[in-house]
């Protein structure tokens, strides 16, 4: 539960994943919640929830998945607010679309910010499937008056490894704001791969 000052601006990462993929973990539990609330400095009720609730005890076996949770392995969340997370929503905006062009058809954006079609977009080494969604919050009662929304990113990916270069390209624009790279050390070669399993 975070408090905030209107004209403050959040970044905020809510990930589990499934543990040590190479190791031979997986999804082990029967449930899983988890919650995260934002409210205005000086006020009681927040003006914003995320919640994700997982309930795998009617999922098992993997043949009988039939939301595909067997095929993740990392679930992450973004929230953003605030005129320092506009430049990383619209990178999440690009990079959602980019990923959903694989599969439907869309509309191209003209506000890419950073990536410029499939060929940028593969630059980012990913290894296995990344699911992407991006929902607009509208917020009232905001004293921001040219800033009123409030954006949660959901990624879900078949490694660990994929959510961090997402996470790596996205959060870019703070660079500079805060002096690093977010993520660069666990990013070691040009491309990501899913893990094969240890069998001892």
């Amino acid at each position: 539960s975070f408090e905030i000052h209107p004209d403050s601006s959040v970044v905020l990462i809510d990930w589990f994943s499934s543990g040590r993929y190479r190791n031979g973990e997986h999804w082990a539990f029967d449930k899983l919640s988890t919650r995260t609330s934002l409210q205005w400095l000086g006020e009681t009720t927040p003006f914003l929830q995320d919640s994700i609730k997982m309930d795998l005890r009617n999922m098992r076996p993997e043949e009988e998945d039939p939301l595909g949770v067997s095929q993740f392995h990392a679930f992450a969340s973004l929230l953003l607010y605030g005129k320092q997370a506009e430049s990383v929503q619209k990178r999440c905006q690009t990079l959602q679309d980019v990923l959903v062009a694989k599969h439907t058809r869309i509309r191209e954006r003209d506000d890419n910010d950073g990536i410029n079609g499939n060929d940028d977009f593969e630059n980012l080494g990913l290894a296995g499937r990344v699911c992407m969604g991006m929902s607009k919050v509208p917020l009232e009662n905001n004293s921001m008056e040219n800033n009123k929304d409030a954006y949660v990113v959901r990624l879900a990916a078949t490694t660990n490894e994929d959510i961090y270069r997402i996470f790596h390209h996205c959060l870019h624009p703070l660079n500079d704001l805060f002096g690093l790279e977010f993520y660069k050390e666990r990013i070691r070669a040009k491309a990501s791969e899913i893990p094969s399993v240890r069998k001892d």
